[in-house]
Parts: C-alpha cells; sequence; structure tokens
C-alpha cells in the first residue's frame, strides 16, 4: 500500500485456489468468475474430477491446490471446504484517497521536491542516476548523500545503507524480485538491464506479456508499481525485478489474479515478492498460493496497510508466525511511526515510507508516501541478503534480529509494544559474521 504524498492506498484483497495437474499459472483475461473456491488437491485429482464435484472451471492449478471459479453451488461448496469460498471481481480496492493529486504530488511537481525532476527527469536519468545505476553500488554514496536520488539520503541514511554497501559485495546480484502490482514501466531509464527475462513478466489484467503501467498521471493509481520497482531497485541495485500486472489503473483488481502472481512468480524465478496491497480479511486463495511460493523457498514482503489503525491488512496480518514472510509498517526518518500506518502485535518491521522518491512513468520521478513504499525497502534488504549468500530463512530471521526498537522514540509512546520489532538497520544485517 502506499500513500502518494498525501493520500492512501488500502485495497481490500481476496483469494482461492484450485487442483489437478501443475500448469500455467496465466489467468485468461476474458474469464472473470464472480466466486472462487480454494481446494487442496493431490497429483492423482485431474481438473475433470474437480469440475465433476464442485463444477464452475478450474481457473488456477498447482501441485498443491487449485481454484474453481464460480462453483455449482458456493454455499454448500462452502460449508464442505471450510468457509474458502470468496468473491473475485474488484476485491482489491484502492480507497480512501485523500486528494493525493489535487493538493500532493500535482503539487510537489509544481513547486516541491518533485518540482526537480518535472523540469529536469531526462537530464536527471541521461546524465545522472542511470550512470550511477550503471557503474556499481559503491558509487550511490559521497559526503554522506544518496547521489542517485539525493532526496532519499535522510531516509537511507537512517536504515544504514551507507554501511551496508560498504559491507555488501553482490548487492543483490542473481536475486529476482517479483513486483506485483499495477504494471511497471518497462522502459523507464532506470530499469534498463535490471528487468527479469522478459518470458517471465505478464499482465494479469489484461492477460498479455507486456505488464506496463496503464493510466494517465494524475489519476487513481498510475505509476505506483514503476515506484515500488524503483525503490526495491534502489536498496538492492543489482537485484532483477520481474513485473507482473494485477491491478488496473484505479488500483483495483481480481483476487484471483493476486493468487495467479504469486504462483507465476514462484514458477518463474523469483526469490522474493513485493505485495504492496492487502485485504481486509483473510484470503483462503492468497494463503494457498504463499504457502505454495513459500515451499519453493520464496520470501515476501507485504504492507501493514494504511488505515492508522492497530490491525494490518491480509496477508501481512497473517505473517507474524511466518519464518519466509514479513509485515512491514512505516516510519519516518526519525523513526517516529507514521501516522496513516496500519500497526499492531502482528506487525514484525518498520521502513521509512514517507516522501521517497522513486521513478514515475515517462522517464520521471516522483515522491510517494505509505506503507506501500516501506514494504519494497523491506523486499530489497531481503534481496541483498540473499545476494550475500544467506538462505531464504537466514534472510529473514537476520533482518527481524538486527531490527532497532522504535518504541523509545520520542513521539512514539501511544505505540508501545505495537511496532513489532522495530527499524530496518541494514548496516548490522550486512555486518561480517
Amino acid at each position: 500500500m502506499r500513500l502518494p504524498a498525501l493520500s492512501f492506498l488500502l485495497p481490500a484483497l481476496l483469494l482461492a485456489s484450485c487442483g489437478s495437474a501443475p500448469r500455467e499459472a496465466a489467468v485468461p483475461a476474458s474469464y472473470s468468475p464472480a466466486h472462487l473456491l480454494t481446494v487442496s488437491v493431490t497429483s492423482s485429482q485431474g481438473d475433470a474430477d474437480l469440475v465433476a464435484r464442485y463444477g464452475g472451471q478450474v481457473v488456477l492449478r498447482t501441485s498443491t491446490f487449485a481454484v474453481i471459479g464460480d462453483p455449482r453451488n458456493s454455499l454448500s461448496a462452502q460449508r464442505t471446504q471450510g468457509s474458502s469460498v470468496g468473491a473475485n471481481r474488484g476485491v482489491f480496492k484502492a480507497t480512501g484517497a485523500v486528494g493525493l493529486w489535487g493538493n500532493g504530488a500535482v503539487g510537489l511537481w509544481g513547486n516541491g521536491a518533485v518540482g526537480l525532476w518535472g523540469n529536469g527527469a531526462v537530464g536527471l536519468w541521461g546524465n545522472g542516476a542511470v550512470g550511477l545505476w550503471g557503474n556499481g553500488a559503491e558509487n550511490f554514496w559521497a559526503d554522506g548523500q544518496y547521489t542517485a536520488l539525493p532526496a532519499n539520503s535522510e531516509a537511507w541514511k537512517s536504515i544504514g545503507l551507507e554501511r551496508a554497501y560498504q559491507q555488501a559485495r553482490q548487492f543483490g546480484k542473481d536475486i529476482t524480485v517479483a513486483v506485483i502490482d499495477t504494471g511497471v514501466d518497462v522502459d523507464h531509464p532506470m530499469f534498463q538491464g535490471r528487468l527479469s527475462d522478459p518470458s517471465t513478466w505478464y499482465d494479469f489484467v489484461d492477460g498479455d506479456s507486456l505488464p506496463q503501467e496503464a493510466g494517465t498521471a494524475g489519476e487513481g493509481e498510475f505509476g505506483h508499481g514503476t515506484v515500488i520497482a524503483g525503490i526495491a531497485a534502489q536498496i538492492a541495485p543489482n537485484a532483477q525485478f520481474m513485473p507482473l500486472r494485477v491491478l488496473d489503473p484505479q488500483g483495483g483488481g481480481d483476487v484471483l489474479n493476486v493468487a495467479a502472481a504469486i504462483v507465476w512468480a514462484a514458477d518463474h524465478g523469483a526469490d522474493v515478492i513485493n505485495l504492496s496491497l492487502g485485504a481486509s480479511e483473510p484470503v483462503p486463495a492468497i494463503a494457498a498460493a504463499l504457502a505454495y511460493a513459500n515451499g519453493k523457498g520464496v520470501v515476501v514482503a507485504a504492507a501493514a496497510g494504511n488505515s492508522g489503525q492497530a490491525s494490518l491488512d491480509y496477508p501481512a496480518s497473517s505473517f507474524a508466525n511466518s519464518l519466509l514472510n514479513v509485515s512491514v509498517g512505516s516510519v519516518s526518518s526519525s523513526g517516529i511511526h507514521s501516522t496513516f500506518s496500519s500497526h499492531g502485535k502482528d506487525l514484525q518491521l518498520n521502513a521509512p515510507g514517507e516522501t521517497i522518491v522513486g521513478p514515475f512513468p515517462g522517464e520521471r520521478a516522483a515522491q510517494w508516501t505509505g506503507t506501500s513504499m516501506s514494504t519494497p525497502v523491506v523486499a530489497g534488504a531481503l534481496a541483498l541478503g540473499l545476494g550475500e549468500g544467506r538462505t531464504p530463512r537466514s534472510a529473514v530471521s537476520a533482518l527481524k534480529a538486527t531490527a532497532v526498537s522504535v518504541d523509545t522514540v520520542a513521539g512514539n509512546e501511544a505505540y508501545t509494544g505495537l511496532l513489532g520489532l522495530g527499524r530496518l538497520a541494514l548496516d548490522a544485517y550486512t555486518a561480517p559474521e
């Protein structure tokens, strides 16, 4: 989830799954079932067996679970399967916007921090940041400033990124981060040479192989996925990024697409999955898809949400005891809890999520705020650790073990015990053991 400047994204997510012989997870865009049933499967059960039992159509299949669209009798199936039937269409919602473009991003483009990029974006990428990206992460810092995108200097210093770069050697090399979101501007200069092989891309909204951002600047959630990928790339600059589009330009999407994208990512070489989206309650299909991905050693970072309440969005709310998944809240560069950030006893980690600058479609950059922004910081950190040789479990456990508590930071008194293990400390995370 993210708040580009002053608005927040609060998608409500739902998911389901199905079974039979494993097959590609791509879902035809022409078929969007109203309801989904998630069931566990064995290798001996074929699609025909499932359809005969439940009706409907098998729309997603792995070796462990299957998702059935529009089962014959949803209520009966729900009783049989333990409340695993749910709605599919438009369950992801981008709600609660606070006039981001009216007095947030547009104002920034016109006369604030993003005004720097508004009048010189091409020059920035052509002569500055792109050159830095091409010459290695060790060149990103000079005199205490993050020279690729200076506006992020304080945020990145707060998590020890400069020191981490001095200690790291691979910077996420050979690690792939799947960005499941609104798509990515695949032509943006920042991503030159940094996207996974095009054969691993997919647009689950349009049902094609080009997950390009769609929409118009200033409307809805246009640019959301692009900035997410760009933030993760600032933390792990040698990683590869796999764009998977599941949300429309307004930030809405179907459950089936999200579940299919998680499976797709796991089957196409992702090591890390970033989910800057969420749901208001648990979703069986998402749970099954995440278990499938974790079974392949994939680690997941998910946004806590932007409700400002003491309850997390799903699936972040289910990660409290996970060895491979991390829920992420937002703090300022000073470690102060972001008022919009969801929190609670299930929260695990926090990262900077306020006014973070990242790439924006059209060779531009923009400044965004929200737990959508803090989440790819953690996804990038996981890629950084994996690139240095950590196993999936040790990458997650070390990130938690080295976090610094923010409970005693002035301003956080009301949130004691509700801010998880604290804020990332990448200098300690990458320190030689």
